[in-house]
């Protein structure tokens, strides 16, 4: 018995979809030709008179929504509507009604299609991924869909004539040929225990169409940029709205990345910021490649860093927002004092928040906020968890197995050092430890 296919959605600018509809009139015409009628005219017809089959009634001004094909889309003044569009499409009706198109017009959410991906930087990373759409830019007329592969590494935003080739390629390899090419893949789809529709393990979206990480997601996190999800998403929500209003200008932001994917990922999801990447210096020599691997990504400075002793080579207050993400063992080998000197130089140079996520336990939390409330007077405005268990490309952190991560949000403005770090009592305790 031959299994249902799933339907097919072409876009309206779509040359495929343009065809296949020419196709089906052309086919339509020759069948079913029109049948030839006279129509009979009133010798005498009288100003003004109307037949009783033609008399309706006249139909009521609303506006330009009629003229306009992103609002006759969406028919957002009907709730009916907007669960139909949002059950159809996984779209919310807004995005719907923006990207003028249609319900018919728009690639489902979670649609998976396949496309062969290359890297100059890593060539073994080379081979066919599996992409999933959870994201959409609704321009008006020409959409663009988010694409996530099951590593994170090749995230990318694809045209929706793109998408729709790729599914009707797709399509017809499963016609002509039998069984499934190598590739990197998602769960099995027609699983309801590991699918990310049928399982509800698709990220929340944002009002602007972006997909994000929230406290209460079922979406697994497949590397370092998912697992802050959860804190950026809070932090975006709560706080950076008020720091924008109190700056007036375009944020400055600092992150200790030195694959600077997490900076990429912060320039491009944040409106109005700008984002520098520090780390510490590489003393080995630089791998093969190394030149094309620097100008594939985002630029690092190696100078505004050391390590032995930690310090940031920064004046006081020059970032709005600095961003410490699981430094513990990458840059300061699990030693806590050199960990606290890192959190003390970042309140230092900052004038706004601080964000730190870390492997920690509860107990470990408790001694942060004493030395953090208590010796630096600086405000702790929220702390909470992250996901926990393994992630397979924790690219910032050694540890990619942890039970506990925590994270921290810190106004830096109240900040006064009254004592230094390696005079803390009572901190004897390492990170060597796992947690």
């Amino acid at each position: 018995m031959a299994s249902a296919k799933e339907p097919y959605f072409a876009s309206s600018p779509c040359a495929l979809g343009s065809l296949r509809a020419a196709a089906g009139i052309s086919l339509g015409e020759a069948l079913c030709p029109p049948i030839p009628t006279t129509r009979l005219r009133d010798p005498s017809p009288r100003e003004g008179w109307r037949s009783a089959s033609s008399r309706q009634s006249p139909r009521p001004h609303c506006g330009r929504q009629y003229l306009s094909p992103a609002a006759a889309a969406g028919h957002l003044a009907l709730p009916s509507a907007r669960s139909k569009m949002l059950q159809e499409t996984g779209w919310p009706a807004d995005l719907v009604a923006r990207a003028g198109m249609g319900v018919r017009g728009l690639v489902p959410r979670g649609t998976l299609f396949e496309r062969y991906m290359t890297c100059p930087v890593e060539p073994t990373r080379n081979g066919l991924y599996q992409f999933c759409i959870v994201g959409l830019d609704a321009t008006p007329g020409s959409p663009r869909y988010l694409g996530w592969e099951p590593t994170g590494y090749f995230d990318r935003w694809f045209h929706c004539d793109e998408v729709d080739l790729r599914l009707a390629l797709q399509r017809a390899h499963q016609v002509y040929k039998e069984g499934e090419r190598e590739a990197v893949r998602w769960p099995d789809a027609a699983n309801a225990h590991e699918s990310l529709v049928y399982a509800g393990r698709l990220p929340k979206l944002t009002s602007r169409g972006l997909p994000t990480i929230t406290a209460d997601c079922k979406h697994h996190p497949r590397n370092t940029i998912d697992l802050m999800g959860p804190l950026l998403y809070e932090w975006q929500k709560r706080f950076l709205s008020l720091l924008r209003l109190d700056r007036c200008r375009t944020l400055q932001l600092l992150v200790l990345d030195g694959s600077a994917r997490l900076a990429r990922h912060l320039q491009d999801s944040l409106e109005d910021v700008e984002v520098f990447a520090t780390d510490a210096k590489k003393l080995p020599k630089p791998k093969p490649l190394g030149s094309l691997r620097d100008k594939a990504r985002t630029s690092v400075d190696y100078d505004r860093l050391q390590t032995a002793p930690p310090a940031l080579k920064l004046t006081e207050n020059e970032f709005d927002v600095v961003v410490i993400p699981f430094v513990s063992q990458r840059l300061c080998k699990g030693d806590l004092k050199a960990l606290l000197t890192m959190m003390r130089e970042a309140l230092r140079c900052c004038s706004g928040h601080v964000l730190i996520a870390e492997d920690l336990a509860e107990e470990q939390l408790v001694e942060w906020k004493q030395v953090i409330q208590g010796d630096w007077s600086a405000t702790i405005l929220m702390d909470g968890t992250l996901p926990s268990g393994e992630v397979k490309d924790h690219f910032l952190s050694p540890i990619c197995d942890s039970r506990e991560r925590r994270y921290l949000v810190i106004d830096a403005a109240s900040f006064q050092d009254r004592k230094e770090a390696r005079a803390v009592p009572g901190f004897k305790r390492s990170f060597t430890t796992p947690v």
